[in-house]
């Protein structure tokens, strides 16, 4: 399951920068058309992950003490597709 939320993780920070780079393109053009030719600001997308990590180590100690989650609870908690779970 750890293995699964690092894949997950990097997909969200590939995301993330996806989109940080199409708003500064944006940026830049919008700054072209009007003629505008200073320095232009910089989108930066910031990513919180404490939330994150601190429910995945309190489910890997439950999983540990013998608790089985649900497919359900994975899907939606995680990000994972249904053929992601064994």
């Amino acid at each position: 399951m750890f293995i699964c939320f690092k894949v997950r993780k990097e997909i969200i920070k590939s995301d993330c920068f996806l989109v940080q780079n199409s708003i500064n393109n944006l940026i830049r053009i919008i700054l072209k058309v009007n003629n505008l030719n200073s320095n232009a600001p910089k989108f930066k997308h910031l990513i919180d992950d404490s939330d994150n990590n601190s429910r995945l180590e309190r489910d890997i100690k439950l999983m540990n003490n013998g608790i089985k989650f649900s497919k359900q609870y994975l899907i939606e908690t995680y990000g994972l597709k249904e053929n992601d779970i064994i």
